[in-house]
């Protein structure tokens, strides 16, 4: 909207101040919402995408509470953790489609914060019917132990299939397509070397 807009400032040691007619004046949210990209998935085959909430504030915002709002149950989002976003971190948000039936599937993610502003974003996609040329990938990663403390060794193993079968059954009768041995610390995976990646079998 347009207002008037003071403006005060220091001259020497007077304080003055000037009026500026039709200023275009707003509020601003300090939180971001990046919606997820999405466009056609396939009936029974879930697929998740991640949206990211952004703090642009210089202190801590607390989010309350995250809310998915759509007339076709076949959307679901994650908690949000940490609840708490520092200055200037990204946390992102997952979103489980599921599809049933073909057409569109359209929703609102609402993020609630400490701040009383409700950002919210739309969801769009389409589902369709699996077409008989379609490639279709099943991933899974793995942790080896699948529990470690902070510092220990762990390895990572990735698996790509292309039947939609389950996780359980994906590494029961997959090899790994690539495998890592990973130092956890803390929030923080990290690779030691280079050489520990190694690809097994052939890639797809």
């Amino acid at each position: 909207m347009q207002a008037p807009l003071t403006i005060s400032f220091t001259r020497g040691s007077a304080q003055q101040s000037q009026v500026v007619q039709n200023a275009l004046v707003g509020r601003g949210s300090p939180l971001k919402l990046v919606p997820p990209r999405l466009d056609t998935i396939l009936v029974g085959y879930p697929t998740v995408k991640t949206a990211l909430l952004i703090n642009r504030w210089i202190n801590p915002v607390t989010v309350s509470r995250l809310q998915l709002v759509s007339p076709r149950r076949e959307m679901a989002i994650s908690d949000l953790d940490p609840k708490i976003l520092a200055r200037g971190d990204t946390v992102p948000i997952s979103i489980i489609i599921n599809p049933l039936q073909t057409g569109s599937i359209d929703g609102t993610l609402l993020v609630y914060s400490e701040l009383q502003d409700t950002l919210s974003t739309k969801i769009q996609a389409y589902a369709r019917l699996r077409k008989a040329d379609d490639i279709v990938i099943r991933p899974g990663i793995r942790a080896v132990p699948d529990s470690a403390a902070p510092g220990d060794k762990i390895r990572l193993e990735v698996y790509i299939s292309s039947e939609s079968s389950s996780l359980d059954d994906l590494f029961r009768a997959s090899l790994p397509l690539f495998s890592g041995i990973f130092s956890l610390n803390g929030n923080l995976a990290q690779l030691l070397s280079s050489s520990d990646i190694r690809p097994i079998g052939q890639s797809v």
